[in-house]
């Protein structure tokens, strides 16, 4: 099973994809495993199609994530200085401009993607900003202009909408999901579970 990538769903602005994609690659390498990326929206999943309120707005669980976010960072050993309070912001631009990206050169999309994420809940930068966003693509050799407009194509958001049907049609509702070997595993807390699933294949 060692040439079968796990599949990496997730938002950017879910506060627990960092974790988790931090932590899947840590073991995907230990078992000679690839990663592929896929980007999906908890305003599909989680909105429109189980029709729950956003999860910040939930309540009690909502204090609970305040709480609990920070003290995952901690256990994963990840600097943890989000860009904006209460994680509330959009996903648009930085999931448009890696459908994006990924359509031109799937690997320099995925390493952006990483610093996408990193930026946001690491450094505090805001990537729901255009500029902050574009500016990371390019550090990966793709083209300022051709980035500046790819979040506002329409062939660009359905890539998106695409990758959000098929996640939702996979069974993924919540970032961060992995699929190992057609198995699902929802959220950064699952890695020991997968780490025992990596071991057992």
């Amino acid at each position: 099973m060692a040439d079968h990538p796990i599949a990496f769903h997730f938002d950017f602005i879910s506060p627990y994809a960092w974790p988790g994609a931090v932590g899947i690659e840590k073991l995907a390498a230990m078992h000679g495993r690839s990663v592929d990326w896929q980007p999906m929206l908890l305003g599909v999943s989680v909105m429109k199609t189980m029709g729950l309120p956003p999860l910040m707005e939930t309540p009690l669980k909502g204090d609970y994530i305040r709480m609990d976010v920070p003290r995952i960072y901690r256990f994963h050993g990840i600097d943890y200085r989000p860009a904006v309070p209460d994680f509330v912001t959009s996903p648009f631009v930085p999931a448009r401009l890696f459908c994006w990206m990924r359509s031109i050169d799937p690997v320099r999309a995925t390493d952006a993607a990483r610093d996408l994420l990193r930026a946001h809940w690491s450094e505090g930068i805001d990537i729901s900003d255009k500029a902050n966003a574009v500016a990371i693509a390019v550090r990966h050799g793709f083209g300022e202009a051709d980035a500046r407009a790819a979040p506002d194509d329409p062939a660009v958001k359905e890539m998106l909408k695409d990758a959000c049907n098929q996640s939702v049609a996979t069974g993924v509702f919540g970032s961060p999901s992995f699929i190992v070997d057609g198995e699902l595993f929802w959220g950064a807390d699952r890695l020991p579970q997968i780490a025992w699933k990596l071991d057992q294949a």
